[in-house]
């Protein structure tokens, strides 16, 4: 578990629960403060591979102004010249947010996937995104999905409920890899805008939460 502040929240392990065998990530507001947790393997002993499929049962309550994920990252994830993934990518499993950049739209059904290699800088970094996908009608991120990734030397694959949605050949890692449970919060950005009043006091029935039953792992 992670304590620090990024963007605009404060990343707290008070924000992360265990009950029932399934984990919680929730966002909170006190006395002016975001707060919502983030769980990572990369502390040793920690959880690091490097190809194989590694699939997580997840759902998703969230709001505007903030996002949950399933991802992984590599620690020599930077810039290379030339370009070289192999190295590392982050490699986005799946992201969901509640609406879009102002609150224009409802996205709370939708989610997205993506690669990013050569690390962060402007005009260096390279990436590969699924576009946003929605849900079959009738199913909601609210209910519990599957949501998996094929990492091998040539593709990654990625699949919800069982079946693959999209592919890409490009930025290949070939390095460890560890895996993140997160969610963030960074208003006026991508995911809408933080509500005027927060998200409510620690432990309220309208926090936004990211569960997670189970996360499993194999290798070649």
């Amino acid at each position: 578990m992670v304590d620090k502040r990024r963007d605009d929240a404060q990343q707290t392990p008070d924000a992360v629960a265990v009950s029932n065998s399934i984990v919680t990530i929730s966002t909170y507001t006190d006395a002016g403060t975001h707060y919502t947790g983030w769980l990572d393997t990369n502390k040793d002993p920690g959880c690091k591979f490097t190809f194989g499929y590694i699939e997580a049962r997840i759902r998703f309550v969230n709001a505007p102004g903030q996002w949950s994920a399933f991802w992984l990252q590599s620690n020599s994830n930077r810039v290379y010249t030339p370009e070289n993934p192999a190295a590392g990518a982050e490699i986005d499993v799946i992201e969901h947010r509640a609406v879009g950049a102002n609150n224009a739209d409802d996205v709370s059904n939708s989610h997205s996937s993506a690669v990013h290699w050569n690390g962060y800088t402007p005009g260096e970094a390279k990436s590969r995104d699924s576009k946003v996908r929605s849900l079959p009608a009738g199913q909601s991120f609210s209910d519990w999905h599957t949501v998996g990734l094929l990492w091998t030397s040539t593709e990654y694959q990625f699949y919800l409920d069982g079946k693959q949605f999209w592919s890409t050949t490009e930025g290949i890692s070939e390095s460890p890899e560890y895996i993140l449970l997160t969610t963030e919060i960074k208003d006026k950005a991508w995911a809408g805008n933080i509500p005027p009043e927060g998200y409510g006091p620690r432990g309220a029935s309208t926090n936004p939460v990211m569960q997670v039953d189970w996360v499993r792992l194999w290798q070649p």
